[in-house]
């Protein structure tokens, strides 16, 4: 049901809801989280997403949880749903594993567990169905931001962290009518869903919904425009986490709110109507809820035959752990609607007829019936009248709470009677509310407001029920449902078992060790004053366990089955089928042996009495009768004598009164025996009826869940699941106390002596403490706690049933405790060390690689450098010695045009000379001295004149060769053989220059003596015609000319050597360029590839360093998880059951001495035996040695009938123990409907 609108019908409820909600946030705001030393045990809060669509693979990830250490398994209640763990890279990854749904598996909620190091976990809840299935973005916190959702999508979605509110965002048509179903609780979320639908500003709220029963809200929405509609979810406490989860369903499939009537009877097809929305088919019929106006769609439903069946598809609460139920979803056309609760009656159903509002309108009805109701309008009432016999019994009952509905009834019963003027006069019987009984509280809680009555007809006529709703004048509408029952005494039971935590209350697996022992709390739900005992057993066990039945005592609740393992018991997770069985008698025929069992004690009870007078009234017949005798026999000896006769006549009288009163006294015995005999016939009779009806009845159990522990003032969220899963932990139990002792029958005042014996394993040598448990404290039971001490493994146990104690059965086990060195995972720790280890030294090896790595990329960077700069040079070379060629070849050609023009200029001058020759012949001639000595100055001249061009010339080349090696030490600055040779030059070129400078001087010299003489020449040849002088000029001339063009000639030559040689540097520097090119495209490569080696040693390193982090912090972790820690292990002893019978008869032993007695000396005790119950037959007495104990001995002795002392000797012997001897009684045996046994103990010390 859920609830749009708070309104005064309904306001004490939701306040109260609410309340609940923020007395439990508080709480867990407030509380530090739980922490109880205690053994390891998987356990699962939330998995996420929590369901997912048929046909698909999909991921799950366990989300919350404890001891979730190394999780590799998840199985699912439906074996065709399977799932394994998820990898990348074939590693594993945490806690996700890939679920696989095949195409068969029907819609439907099923369970889930996952599995690790510690076994497999409680159940959770898991959805399964057809709809697509979208993922809640994380950023959906606003109406903004609101997450598109499409029509026949379910979201799965969680609370995240903060005031965490979900925004939706939907497209819908005008007239669609849209159903948005909250699924929370429904599958143990912690969550407290209120929905909400905006417009698509999202800022103007159009409706909204919560669910303060089943906290799941459903919120219907009829489209009034087309258009975008906005949906906000939230926790109505705000609260969030892992633990807040939920599924939205968006869609527009049938959805029903409930079935009419709400219960069907056993193996029939039942005609019932659904009554939702957009149910294929249905009506409106004008009836609204939550201002909806819903649909109706009559159908027929199989109602399943078996009467004890509990389907858990819709959450079943603790409450309702004692009815009977299935799910129905109803499928047209492949659209399967969501799953409604049934319950399953052994009574024919009828439906409520409006109008029975009062007693002129009540219904009438049949009885044995069970009949569904409703509170559809505020103030309405329910009137069903029934006849019934005088001594009938019927017990009256209404479910509605337990229907999982919000209402809340209460009833009463009137009794009517027609009065004398006609009218009716009405007698109220009782009125009743709620049950009280909470089987579990806290833990299992199953109070309810669902009221229950044991009506007995007082006499013949008529009887009315009136059913209304506790807020029955504030609130009505047609999902206040129930149904009201009817029925015939019919007594019987449901039971329940829950895995018991070793802290009470908490969320915990049946989870169980090699050698173990693990308790599950069985609770009994009874029915129609049912008060027998209850037998819980285990089915067809896997092999390697084993699990004594308990017994359930009379009018107990509860008690604990004890699951045992062996130490070779294999791990992995196996199901118990657990059955409870008892033995029902009717409770008519019970009570007609009560009725015979009270006539026979009444009738017996005058009958000692009676004996009495009978024997004392013929004791009084004998003295009347002698005095008569006598007196008669006087009276005939003288008849004359008038006297004796007299005397013989009044002596008759007096015989005759105590005659009378003898007879009147057997009579009267004989009358009381014989109404004995008659009451103890039809006792006999009675009790063979009741016998004979007597029926054996077996129901399965029904398992439990603790879905969240209780916490402080706050009980356990819990349910009924579906099976009694027990998972097996791949480890041994530090220890185990066993016992082959299971169950006894034993008469009041008799001793139990047990043997136990503690399994220690893996050096446990601790104390271990043993608390006696279930014992009820009127029991009268002495079983005192007891210990294995240090070092003890075998002890017995003594316990006393005192002759006080009420019959029955009692089911005891006994709390072990016992402190052990627990290590968390040590193989973990092992291979994390390991591990760590290897981090290590892989971090360490790739730091190294790294620091390599950027040596290097250092030399390849400088490398790269200096090859970037032998390129620059070698260009620089190129271009220089190409400009160079350049110059040279325009040098050549300009020598080339100077050598052409001083050809044609010299042969001009030869014809000059030839002329002028031939005109100065004599002249010459007379001249030749003077020449001679010219030509001696000319020579000395040339001689320094070529002295000065070769200093020029070595000068020259010397500068040239500094120059090249300036650059040359430019660019290898480092090169001090460069250098040096750059030194030698530099000084050549000084000397060279010094050299010059000389030749210079010494051809300023020669120049300056020729002067001279060709002066004195001149001055001697003045007088030659002007002819010889112009033929000595054009000589001087000619000769200029002559050495002019040899000079261009060879300098033309020597320039055209220049070009080659430029040519052949410009091809030797182009070479080196091509050559540094090379080298600095491989040392860029060079440098690349050791940059890129580097980042990946860096990347290298980094990452094994931050392996190595997390190595050895995992390490750590686990290495500190692995040290043995001190934990309380508290396993239970398997259960013993003691069946109390009455006693015949009580002992008490006196010992004299004060039970001292020496070795070889006899003693002998006095045994009162008090006899009752009817008991009147011999007692057998014997000595009772415990076990172990030698030299002590008595002969059995008989107490005859009639008797109430025996006495009975024990002589011991130098076997007999020094000290007080424990354990020790007499035992007195009887035959009392077989063999009886009573014990009185004794105190006995031997001294030497």
């Amino acid at each position: 049901m859920s609830l749009a609108n708070i309104s005064l019908a309904n306001f004490g409820a939701v306040v109260n809801q609410w309340r609940q909600y923020f007395v439990f946030s508080v709480c867990l705001l407030g509380l530090p989280a739980i922490s109880v030393a205690q053994l390891p045990q998987t356990r699962l809060y939330a998995v996420s997403p929590p369901g997912g669509q048929i046909g698909q693979d999909f991921d799950v990830v366990v989300t919350s949880g404890a001891d979730l250490d190394e999780l590799s398994e998840m199985v699912f209640s439906n074996p065709k749903i399977t799932a394994k763990q998820k990898t990348v890279k074939n590693v594993p990854v945490k806690n996700t594993f890939v679920v696989h749904v095949p195409k068969d598996v029907a819609p439907g909620v099923y369970e889930v567990r996952c599995g690790g190091l510690f076994g497999f976990s409680n159940p959770r809840r898991f959805a399964i169905d057809n709809s697509p299935v979208a993922l809640d973005p994380a950023d959906n916190n606003s109406a903004e931001k609101a997450a598109p959702v499409e029509l026949g999508q379910t979201v799965n979605g969680r609370l995240e962290s903060g005031n965490d509110i979900d925004w939706f965002r939907v497209s819908a048509k005008k007239g669609q009518r849209i159903t948005f179903d909250v699924w929370a609780e429904r599958l143990d979320s912690r969550m407290k869903p209120v929905i909400a639908i905006f417009d698509g500003t999202g800022r103007r709220r159009l409706k909204w919904s919560q669910n303060p029963v089943s906290g799941d809200p459903v919120l219907v929405f009829d489209v009034p425009s087309d258009g975008e509609y906005c949906i906000q979810l939230r926790d109505i406490t705000y609260r969030n986490g892992a633990d807040y989860f939920y599924r939205l369903q968006v869609h527009t499939n049938p959805y029903i709110e409930y079935v009419w009537p709400p219960v069907g009877t056993a193996g029939t097809k039942a005609s019932m109507t659904l009554f939702g929305y957009n149910l294929p088919g249905g009506q409106k019929n004008g009836e609204r809820l939550n201002q909806i106006e819903l649909e109706s769609l009559a159908v027929e439903i199989d109602i399943p035959a078996q009467p004890d069946l509990l389907k858990t598809e819709c959450r079943i609460r603790p409450l309702s752990g004692g009815i009977d139920g299935f799910s129905y979803r109803h499928t047209v056309d492949g659209k399967v609607s969501n799953p409604v609760f049934i319950g399953i009656t052994d009574q024919s159903v009828v439906a409520e007829v409006e109008p029975n509002d009062d007693a002129k309108q009540a219904q009438s009805v049949t009885v044995p019936v069970e009949i569904g109701g409703q509170f559809k309008e505020v103030g309405d009432s329910d009137s069903y009248r029934f006849t019934a016999k005088a001594g009938e019994v019927y017990y009256v009952e209404v479910k509605a709470e337990r229907l999982d509905t919000a209402a809340d009834p209460y009833f009463v019963v009137n009794q009517i009677t027609p009065g004398a003027d006609g009218a009716e006069q009405v007698k109220r019987l009782t009125a009743q509310d709620d049950v009280a009984t909470n089987l579990s509280a806290n833990i299992f809680d199953t109070i309810t407001d669902d009221p229950v009555y044991r009506l007995q007809i007082p006499t013949d006529g008529m009887y009315e029920v009136i059913v209304r709703d506790r807020y029955w004048e504030s609130r009505g509408d047609p999902s206040l449902r129930y149904s009201l029952a009817i029925r015939k005494e019919t007594p019987d039971f449901r039971v329940v078992a829950i895995p018991s935590a070793p802290t009470p209350g908490q969320t915990w697996p049946t989870g169980i060790r090699r050698g173990d022992q693990f308790p599950i709390s069985v609770l009994v739900f009874r029915q129609d004053g049912f008060k027998g005992p209850v037998e819980v057993y285990a089915e067809n066990l896997p092999k390697g366990f084993t699990c004594p039945a308990v017994v359930v005592g009379p009018g107990v609740t509860s008690s604990t089955l004890i699951v045992t393992s062996a130490t070779d018991v294999q791990p992995g997770i196996q199901h118990l089928q657990l059955r409870a069985r008892a033995k029902i008698e009717d409770p008519a025929l019970v009570r007609s042996v009560a009725t015979a069992t009270t006539a026979v004690t009444n009738a017996s009870k005058p009958i000692a009495d009676l004996k009495k007078k009978a024997t004392e009234a013929t004791e009084k017949v004998k003295a009347p009768e002698a005095a008569y005798n006598a007196a008669l026999k006087a009276s005939e000896a003288a008849p004359d004598d008038a006297s004796l006769k007299e005397k013989a006549d009044a002596a008759k009288k007096i015989l005759d009164q105590a005659v009378a009163q003898r007879d009147a006294a057997t009579t009267a015995l004989t009358n009381a025996q014989n109404a004995l005999n008659t009451a103890q016939a039809n006792l006999e009779a009675a009790t063979k009826s009741l016998q004979t009806s007597t029926a054996n009845v077996v129901h399965p159990v029904r398992a439990g869940t603790i879905v969240w522990s209780n916490a402080a003032n706050i009980p356990a969220i819990s349910r009924i699941t579906e099976t009694m899963a027990v998972t097996i932990l791949d480890e041994p139990a530090p220890f185990q106390v066993r016992s082959n002792a299971h169950r006894f029958t034993v008469n009041q005042g008799r001793q139990i002596l047990l043997p136990v014996k503690l399994e220690k394993r893996s050096g446990f040598d601790n104390k271990v403490t043993l608390t006696t448990k279930e014992l009820p404290k009127a029991s009268n039971i002495d079983f005192p706690n007891s210990a294995f001490e240090k070092g003890e493994a075998e002890k017995t146990l003594r316990m006393f049933v005192k002759e006080n104690t009420p019959p029955g059965i009692y089911t005891i086990w006994m709390q072990t405790q016992g402190q052990v060195g627990y290590r968390r995972n040590p193989a973990k720790a092992e291979d994390l060390k390991k591990a760590n280890e290897a981090a290590k030294a892989k971090a360490a090896t790739a730091k190294q690689a790294e620091a390599a790595a950027t040596q290097a990329k250092t030399a390849a960077t400088t490398a790269f450098t200096q090859a970037q700069q032998k390129l620059t040079a070698s260009q620089t070379a190129v271009k220089t010695a190409e400009a160079a060629v350049t110059t040279a070849q325009q040098a050549v050609e300009k020598l080339k045009a100077d050598f052409a023009a001083l050809t044609t200029k010299l042969n001009e001058q030869k014809a000059v000379e030839a002329k002028l020759t031939a005109e100065i012949a004599i002249a010459t001639k007379a001249q030749e001295a003077q020449k001679a000595e010219l030509a001696v100055a000319e020579k000395s001249l040339a001689e320094v004149q070529t002295t000065l061009n070769q200093a020029n010339e070595l000068a020259a080349a010397a500068q040239q060769k500094a120059a090249e090696l300036t650059k040359q030490v430019a660019a290898q600055p480092d090169n001090a053989e460069l250098k040096t040779q750059l030194d030698a030059t530099n000084a050549e070129v000084v000397a060279q220059k010094k050299a010059v400078e000389a030749a210079i001087a010494a051809v300023q010299g020669k120049t300056t003596a020729r002067d001279t003489v060709k002066k004195k020449l001149d001055a001697t040849t003045a007088q030659l015609n002007q002819s010889q002088q112009q033929l000595t000029a054009a000589k001087t001339a000619l000769d200029a000319s002559t050495k002019a063009a040899a000079t261009a000639e060879a300098q033309a030559k020597a320039a055209a050597q220049t070009v080659l040689a430029k040519q052949a540097e410009v091809k030797a520097a182009q070479t080196a360029a091509t050559q540094a090119y090379a080298a600095l495209k491989a040392a860029t490569k060079a440098k690349t590839d050791a940059e890129a080696a580097e980042v990946a040693a860096q990347a290298l390193a980094k990452s094994t360093e931050a392996a190595r982090v997390a190595a050895e912090k995992a390490f750590t972790a686990a290495d500190t998880a692995a040290k043995p820690k001190n934990i309380n292990f508290t396993p239970p002893t398997t259960p013993i059951v003691v069946e109390v019978l009455p006693s015949p008869a009580k002992l008490a032993a006196t010992v004299p001495n004060g039970g001292k007695v020496k070795k070889g000396e006899a003693m002998e005790v006095t045994v009162k035996v008090t006899r009752q119950n009817g008991f009147t037959g011999p007692v057998t007495l014997a000595l009772e040695s415990p076990a172990g104990v030698n030299g002590l001995a008595a002969t059995p002795v008989v107490v005859p009938a009639g008797q109430a002392e025996g006495k009975i000797v024990i002589q011991t012997t130098g076997e007999a123990p020094d000290g007080k001897v424990e354990n020790l009684v007499v035992r007195a045996g009887m035959d009392f409907n077989g063999r009886a046994e009573v014990d009185s103990p004794v105190v006995l010390e031997v001294t030497k």
